[in-house]
Order: C-alpha cells, then sequence, then structure tokens
C-alpha cells in the first residue's frame, strides 16, 4: 500500500501521510473534519482498528510522515500494544522525521512507547487556552496538553503546537500555555467547512498572537488562515 500524499489542507512541511490506525477518536471534537466526511459519503465510521495492510507499506527514507491524520494515536482508547506496533515500524526506517500529533499528550509522559527524540516529533493541537466542553467535549483540558508537553521537551523531544482551528482565546493565558510547551514551531489555522456560530477571534487577536509568537519561535501560517485575517 503506497503512502498517502500530504494534499489539501495538511501541513505543507509534510511529505506524506501513514494511517495504520483508524476509526472513531474518542474525543469527538465537534469541530472534527472526519464525522463530516464520512456523512457526506454516507460511511459508517468504525470503532478503532488497525489497518493491516498498511504495515506493509514501504515509508521511503528521507522524508516527513504524519502518522495518523484521521485519529488520534494517544487517545485513551487505543491499546498500549497498537501504539508500540506503529512505532516499531517508524524504526524500522530511521532515515524519515516523523509527526506525531496528539490532544492527549500526557500519556506519553509515563511511556514513550519507543519514541525517538533524534527523528520524532510531538505536536499538541491548543486551540485557545479556554475550556470549551461543548466544542472539546471529551479531550483533555488545554493547560493539561501543554504542561504534558513541556515534561515532553525536557525529555530532549522536539515539541510542536496547532493553533486550529483558532478559536477565541486571552492573549496573555494562551502565551502562557505555549511558551510552556517549548514549541519549535506553532501552526495556525482556521476552521474549514461550516464556521457559523463558530467563537472564532477577530483579526487584530490573531495578528497580536502571531507577533508575539515570533518573538521566540517559528509561526506557520496554514492557507485557510487567510479567511480571519483579511
Amino acid at each position: 500500500m503506497p503512502l498517502k500524499k500530504a494534499t489539501g489542507n495538511m501541513y505543507d512541511f509534510i511529505d506524506w501521510i501513514w494511517n495504520p490506525i483508524s476509526g472513531k477518536c474518542s474525543h469527538n471534537c465537534s469541530y472534527c473534519y472526519i464525522p463530516r466526511i464520512a456523512a457526506r459519503f454516507k460511511l459508517n465510521q468504525r470503532e478503532p482498528h488497525i489497518v493491516e495492510h498498511e504495515f506493509r507499506t514501504n515509508l521511503k527514507s528521507g522524508v516527513f510522515i504524519f502518522i495518523c491524520d484521521n485519529c488520534d494515536l494517544f487517545a485513551a482508547d487505543i491499546p498500549d500494544c497498537w501504539i508500540t506496533r506503529v512505532v516499531k515500524r517508524c524504526r524500522n526506517y530511521p532515515g524519515n522525521r516523523y509527526l506525531f500529533q496528539t490532544k492527549n499528550p500526557q500519556r506519553l509522559v509515563s511511556s514513550s512507547f519507543g519514541l525517538s527524540a533524534v527523528s520524532d516529533v510531538i505536536c499538541t493541537t491548543l486551540e485557545t487556552n479556554r475550556w470549551v466542553p461543548e466544542i472539546m467535549r471529551n479531550a483533555p483540558l488545554p493547560q493539561l496538553r501543554a504542561m504534558a508537553m513541556a515534561m515532553l521537551a525536557d525529555k530532549g523531544f522536539k515539541t510542536m503546537v496547532t493553533v486550529e482551528p483558532v478559536m477565541d482565546f486571552d492573549i496573555d493565558k494562551m502565551m502562557r500555555l505555549i511558551r510552556m510547551t517549548k514549541a519549535v514551531q506553532v501552526n495556525i489555522g482556521a476552521k474549514t467547512g461550516g464556521h457559523s456560530g463558530f467563537p472564532e477571534p477577530p483579526a487584530e487577536k490573531i495578528r497580536e498572537l502571531i507577533s508575539e509568537l515570533n518573538t521566540f519561535t517559528r509561526v506557520v501560517e496554514k492557507d485557510n488562515l487567510r479567511r480571519l485575517l483579511v
């Protein structure tokens, strides 16, 4: 099975996507695009499962691969043995870099599952500093995500933060959370699809956030952010 090329709204610094685990994400965030796509094509979302044929995929060499972009590999309901199997497969291709993005980085603090601080980048989502339960639903609190990322950075991992879909925030508190993660890069993007009623910040506040972030880390503005900055 060939790797999936990074296209559409994917990070432009990612070369390929590999999805050895798939299925419903237990975080169930209201803005997630996966259920929307499933509804559009009248597909039934399965519970998390191993996609066995993906473990025969050649992961190439010298490329940057996003692992599991359609679910959260480290969500609480993903078995440890599945995670370990995925990471072991990555270790068979040491010439690559791998992006592991999760809203549950706390799980990595006690067990890294064999992740490598040399080749693996750990990313978390911080849509806002605020807790918005009707949107975030089962996802961990943003503060808990940031604290876990700080611990992982102290262990030598490169950390990254994604502010997408950006939600209205409190600039001082948001900056404290992001600084805590010691992120080497912050990606900022807007909600895709329907956004009516979604609590988005004004353009001025986004520009202030970007300006502040540029003083200590690299900022990547995703193409979909333009809608909010006009």
